[in-house]
């Protein structure tokens, strides 16, 4: 976000016949010196699809390709497999983490980057610490553990989903 960098990252991946995700790669690259190409990866290999069936109605893997569209504004549309579009969600209710006394007293600053899981309503269910300041990880988590997405669409059904949300900690004079 810092280096304002965004654009497209797809990937080609094997469903397998659990539909678990395997065998991923990069085919367009966004960028490699920031991680975005890796975070793609990553998220990916975190889903599960239900798997593909061959006429005689056994799971078979198949190949697709996947491709995030990365964006600093506006909502993230993922394109996955047979075209099924995928809208993350948008915070809808946000409390703001309260700064620790003893963090602004000692003039601590920094961020602290929140995985949340969200559950099918846009509920957080579950929070933690992805790139700490330990002095800040608690107030960063208690308010993450209080928001509300919009849920996650998969092909206009609600779904749970990851998201990642980065808390800025800064003393204003």
């Amino acid at each position: 976000m810092r280096n304002r960098i965004q654009g497209a990252v797809d990937i080609q991946a094997v469903i397998r016949a659990d539909g678990t995700v395997g065998d991923v790669r990069v085919i367009k690259s966004l960028d490699r010196e920031y991680g975005m190409d890796e975070e793609a990866i990553k998220a990916a290999k975190q889903w599960t699809f239900t798997p593909a069936r061959d006429r005689s109605g056994t799971a078979v893997p198949v190949l697709v390709i996947i491709g995030f569209d990365l964006r600093l504004h506006g909502n993230l549309t993922v394109t996955g497999p047979a075209g099924a579009r995928v809208s993350t969600p948008t915070k809808a209710r946000e409390m703001l983490p309260l700064y620790p006394a003893a963090a602004r007293a000692a003039g601590l600053q920094g961020t602290v980057v929140v995985e949340a899981f969200t559950n099918a309503q846009g509920e957080v269910v579950y929070a933690r610490v992805k790139q700490s300041v330990p002095e800040l990880d608690e107030a960063a988590l208690t308010a993450a553990r209080s928001w509300h997405y919009t849920p996650t669409l998969l092909d206009g059904v609600p779904t749970e989903t990851l998201v990642t949300a980065t808390i800025e900690f800064r003393l204003t004079p």
